[in-house]
């Protein structure tokens, strides 16, 4: 059967580089705006680069909003600096590629793995309707993002998911948490068949997070990495809720199990958490990765470093590539990224700015390029972006123990019935008796910016957070103590404490995240 071909006819967009002075618009070349910041998110930056030099890039559209589930797609005549988009149509999660001189999309389509094609640059693409034109599994719901594909052993090889449905999840006892529903897969094809047909695809038994071994609850967005030992593996974002983890899994020759390695395919790979990407650099002999680091500090996703390892295993932070002082409506996330010429890397990003819906909904995609990109250290951090905090809004208090200085609001006694946040009227419930008449630093509920707290030690002592932040034990030292404490909104929400050693003339910052921010809970 001949390959059904679209013809995209759609308006130009012209966008060129955004300006650095404006501090309104975000770093990097606008690729592609919201029409909506309230309903319309940028979802699954990619891109990739033709064989005649042009640059391509393309994201999905999510969100309340008609454009929703539909991708779009742009060409850069000029390696970056200005782009044109050329096609719009319903796809997401998906990833460009160049395999033999034409361009592919791997992604899903009313949840069904699919691919498409296009033979001219992108101006045409062909449709998936049956499984000889690229309809490759409509056997269940499928899930991935635009995750690295890689050729070897005469096979190219990519990371997927399968969603597990309801039933099947209750079946399992599994948690409503987000993660639990994916089973990782590694899909491969032969190089020289036609990977529009799904005769040429053999996918792998889907695998299920191990929760007797890994900390979290679950993991996704796959991606098949080559190892230094030749073989095929599988390293997926964890869903451990902000440890900065990553799943390591090995897959079998030919493409059809994937393989735990018990508790060590669990390992530490700074930004874990948020979809990443994982390229092999011959001439450094490194892999290299661009990922949204979410602790030392503590962070969400508004903080990216570029990251390198020489087995997989063992990640160094290189550099910070952005960080923003305001994590609930700042973030580059999503990044996809390829090697340019001999020492550089170009990348987009989802990225949220001034305006957007939240971090997570974001209105921009951006392109960027990071010049020399093996000789970058810790001496070409990027400075803090965001406005810093006025001297003013700092408060000093001292206990016999501790020296506190902070942009809480004031201190408030903990105790059951007490007021939880100055901003709203719920108040504290089930308190522990060991805490019961300490106090706390009362805060705005949902603050924007986040406040700041910094703790210096005057001895040695124990210092006390109450969050709705998962840290696992001994993470940077935090220990949980008591995970049934709650306020009185209407869900009467949890909240955890957690306890920490700090030794005489220590300095530590209480992380914030989330509605309820980082509280220091203290004994006079």
């Amino acid at each position: 059967m001949k390959n059904i071909i679209f013809n995209f006819c759609v308006s130009v967009l012209f966008i060129t580089s955004a300006v650095f002075a404006d501090e309104s618009l975000p770093p990097g070349v606008i690729i592609s705006k919201s029409p909506d910041f309230a309903t319309a998110y940028v979802g699954s930056p990619s891109i990739a680069i033709l064989p005649d030099g042009t640059y391509v890039a393309s994201h999905d559209w999510f969100g309340k909003n008609p454009v929703g589930g539909n991708l779009v797609f742009f060409v850069s005549k000029d390696k970056g600096t200005t782009w044109t988009k050329t096609a719009q149509f319903p796809f997401h999660w998906a990833n460009l590629f160049v395999h033999k001189g034409d361009l592919y999309l791997l992604g899903v389509i009313k949840s069904h793995f699919a691919i498409r094609r296009s033979q001219d640059g992108g101006k045409t693409w062909t449709n998936p309707v049956d499984s000889k034109t690229g309809l490759i599994r409509t056997d269940g719901m499928y899930h991935t993002a635009p995750c690295p594909v890689v050729v070897h052993n005469g096979r190219i090889w990519r990371g997927m998911e399968k969603i597990l449905s309801n039933k099947e999840k209750e079946a399992l006892k599994l948690s409503n948490c987000f993660g639990t529903q994916f089973q990782a897969l590694m899909t491969s094809a032969p190089v020289d068949a036609d990977l529009l047909n799904a005769d040429s695809w053999t996918i792998s038994e889907p695998f299920l997070y191990d929760r007797e071994n890994w900390v979290g609850d679950g993991f996704l967005e796959g991606n098949a990495v080559l190892s230094p030992e030749k073989k095929i593996l599988n390293i997926l974002r964890a869903e451990p809720l902000g440890l900065d983890k990553a799943i390591v899994l090995d897959c079998s020759e030919d493409g059809k199990k994937l393989i735990s390695r018990g508790k060590a395919s669990q390992i530490d790979f700074p930004g874990g958490e948020v979809k990443f990407t994982i390229r092999f650099d011959p001439k450094s002999g490194r892999y290299w990765s661009l990922t949204s680091k979410q602790n030392n500090p503590f962070a969400y996703r508004n903080y990216l470093v570029l990251t390198s390892s020489k087995d997989l295993i063992h990640w160094n932070v290189e550099t910070v590539l952005f960080r923003h002082r305001d994590q609930e409506n700042h973030a580059w996330q999503y990044i996809d990224w390829l090697f340019e010429g001999e020492n550089n890397i170009v990348f987009v990003s989802r990225t949220a700015w001034d305006g957007s819906h939240n971090a997570h909904d974001a209105n921009y995609m951006t392109f960027h390029r990071i010049e020399n990109f093996r000789n970058k250290t810790s001496k070409d951090d990027a400075p803090w972006l965001g406005q810093q905090r006025p001297a003013e809004d700092f408060k000093t208090f001292e206990t016999a123990d501790l020296i506190v200085q902070g942009t809480y609001t004031e201190i408030g006694t903990f105790d059951n019935s007490q007021k939880t946040f100055v901003n709203r009227n719920y108040v504290w419930l089930d308190v522990p008796k060991q805490f019961q008449g300490w106090k706390f630093t009362r805060q705005n509920a949902g603050g924007k910016p986040l406040e700041e707290i910094n703790i210096r030690a005057k001895k040695d002592t124990t210092i006390y957070l109450i969050t709705t932040r998962y840290i696992a034990d001994n993470h940077d030292h935090w220990k949980l103590v008591y995970s049934e404490l709650a306020y009185s909104d209407a869900s009467k929400s949890r909240v955890r404490i957690y306890e920490r050693p700090i030794k005489e003339g220590e300095q530590v910052n209480i992380p914030q995240s989330g509605f309820v921010g980082g509280i220091l809970l203290f004994k006079e």
